[in-house]
């Protein structure tokens, strides 16, 4: 909880004609919000500190089961602070898959992988507007599931720093048959370059793909600097902006568009089944083993939460392999961009 002047923010000067509230932030295992309290609500006894009034008053207004409590010890928030480190909702760091077709046929048996397109082809005049090419040999950068020894040390990809986030791409045509099972068979969003503007594309072909991937975008060349665009994504993803299908684009407006849409499909997909349990599961641990740590009453020293939360983490990712690995599973906020008007 802070206390706050009501003049210096806008957005509470509406809860009452008073000169201070204050800003509280509940942080739960699936995330975290804001909420005020305008002075005048709190009852404040002589001589009695404000956290006390505020304890009782968030009390009054507790859900049955729920219950607050004051916390004297100065190391609460920043140990509080440590989990939105370890477990950040909003993604930076992100990697896309990015698949390259002559017909649909060709998304359907990856055990066949199709000819890579020849040099100077309007595949790789894409990509070089998503991002820059580089080669994980001298790479320093964010490798995005590249590892640093192997088959992985020599490859040569695209990335990107777009809107202060780091991008790296998995382009099939650049990997073998290992590295797209292990790296594009990971990934939450998929490219889909459809080089054939004549034939339509049959979406049922994603089902092909696995059962990670939750959005894809179709990028089609239509001749010349134009491009269409168009988004398919899992049930389970409530509809988000921007919207589809987007006609003759050249590759600039495209860029913005398309990465646009493909961050905040990599936000939700993780506060949605399946892949929210990566999330919850780990950070609900953390919460729980936090408490313990600052009961009620006596404060006891602190001590590590790496290894129950570590231990979280694996049955989260065990949890999810096990539901990837079912066809009989079922799919049942935010930090979302707008793509900004007037550029089309």
């Amino acid at each position: 909880m802070l206390a706050t002047p009501a003049e210096t923010s806008s957005a509470v000067q509406s809860i009452a004609e008073l000169s201070q509230f204050h800003n509280g932030l509940v942080t739960t295992q699936s995330g975290h919000y804001d909420f005020y309290i305008a002075s005048g609500l709190l009852k404040v006894k002589a001589g009695a500190a404000i956290a006390e009034s505020i304890e009782a008053y968030l009390n009054s207004q507790a859900t049955v089961g729920n219950s607050f409590y004051l916390v004297p010890d100065p190391k609460f928030p920043v140990e509080i602070s440590k989990i939105g480190k370890q477990f950040p909702l909003k993604k930076v760091e992100l990697k896309y898959g990015v698949l390259y077709c002559r017909k649909c046929a060709d998304l359907e048996d990856e055990e066949e992988p199709i000819d890579p397109p020849e040099p100077g082809s309007n595949f790789w005049t894409f990509m070089e507007a998503l991002g820059t090419k580089i080669n994980t040999k001298n790479w320093t950068g964010y490798l995005g599931d590249f590892k640093t020894s192997g088959m992985d040390t020599q490859k040569d990809t695209y990335y990107s720093d777009w809107n202060k986030l780091e991008i790296m791409y998995h382009v099939a045509p650049l990997l073998n048959e290992e590295q797209h099972r292990r790296l594009i068979g990971n990934d939450i969003v998929l490219i889909i370059y459809y080089d054939n503007p004549n034939d339509p594309f049959d979406e049922t072909v994603c089902e092909n793909l696995g059962k990670v991937p939750q959005m894809y975008a179709l990028v089609t060349p239509k001749g010349g600097d134009n491009y269409n665009l168009r988004f398919f994504k899992r049930r389970n993803l409530p509809a988000f902006e921007p919207r589809a299908p987007l006609q003759d684009l050249t590759l600039p407006v495209l860029k913005e568009i398309l990465l646009t849409k493909c961050f905040n499909a990599y936000q939700l997909a993780f506060q949605v089944p399946p892949l929210n349990r990566l999330i919850q599961v780990p950070r609900g641990a953390f919460i729980q083993d936090f408490s313990l740590h600052f009961p009620r009453k006596k404060i006891k020293q602190h001590g590590s939460l790496v290894d129950d939360v570590e231990v979280a983490q694996r049955k989260a990712d065990l949890d999810l392999e096990d539901f990837l690995a079912d066809p009989d599973a079922t799919e049942d906020s935010s930090f979302l961009l707008k793509h900004k008007p007037g550029t089309l």
